[in-house]
């Protein structure tokens, strides 16, 4: 299924584009949809990365929702079996995480 990128900057100065949540900046790659790889290869060539485990998560989805609409976008996580981790711990995410909601 294709979404919008979302990548994760790794600085406390947010460059133009990007916005701040909490102590991270995140930048919505709009311009197309893409594939997960797609997306995780979109950020990596610009020395980015999909977003991880986030403490703002309810933050996060109201900004996105507030500033885009109903989108979905791609985060740094995968499916594994029945659930699904975040790729770069292995943690498992919640059925009940304020990242899921019904687009």
């Amino acid at each position: 299924q294709a979404r919008h990128a979302m990548c994760e900057y790794k600085e406390r100065q947010c460059p133009g584009g990007f916005f701040k949540i909490g102590s991270k900046c995140y930048k919505i790659y709009t311009d197309t949809t893409r594939s997960w790889e797609a997306a995780k290869s979109k950020c990596e060539a610009v020395d980015l990365v999909l977003p991880t485990k986030t403490d703002d998560a309810n933050i996060l989805r109201k900004y996105i929702l507030d500033t885009y609409g109903d989108m979905w976008v791609w985060m740094g996580a995968r499916g594994v079996g029945t659930e699904f981790q975040w790729v770069r711990s292995g943690e498992a995410i919640s059925n009940t995480s304020p990242l899921w909601w019904t687009g």
